[in-house]
């Protein structure tokens, strides 16, 4: 019994301490520079090579039908879903939200997110993210 207690106490550990992490694989690690972003980092200028990916990682609560919507990403493409991170197991808890995106072209842009009920269009966000994204070519 003792002997396999310590291993998942370890297992445990290391999973708990990825937090925001992606379980995404784009090209090998040594070669993509990811950057990660969080709300705090909202009205900042963010300058990125053009093969880095960015990551920006949101609280959210679905049970709300609050969702973050992209309205604006001029030279970001966004890869595929976010990555749902729940803060517990308790229904209705709350989560974060990993988006990831490549810079699709070198140049300046920016990255606008809000976060709204989508049937609620004439309502103003609950919040909202935006960046300047200067992406840097080969």
């Amino acid at each position: 019994m003792k002997n396999i207690v310590l291993p998942v106490i370890a297992t445990v550990i290391t999973m708990s301490a990825c937090g925001c992490t992606s379980r995404r694989t784009y090209l090998k690690e040594s070669e993509v520079q990811t950057v990660t972003l969080t709300e705090v980092d909202s009205g900042k200028t963010i300058r990125i090579g053009q093969d880095a990916m960015l990551r920006v990682c949101l609280p959210g609560n679905g049970s709300t039908g609050f969702a973050w919507e992209v309205v604006s990403s001029s030279i970001l493409s966004q890869q595929g879903e976010p990555e749902v991170d729940p803060n517990s197991s308790a229904i209705g808890a709350g989560a974060t939200y990993s988006y990831f995106f490549k810079a699709a072209m070198p140049g300046t842009g920016s990255l606008k997110m809000v976060y709204r009920r989508p049937w609620e269009t004439r309502a103003a966000p609950l919040r909202s993210f935006e960046i300047v994204v200067v992406v840097v070519g080969g």
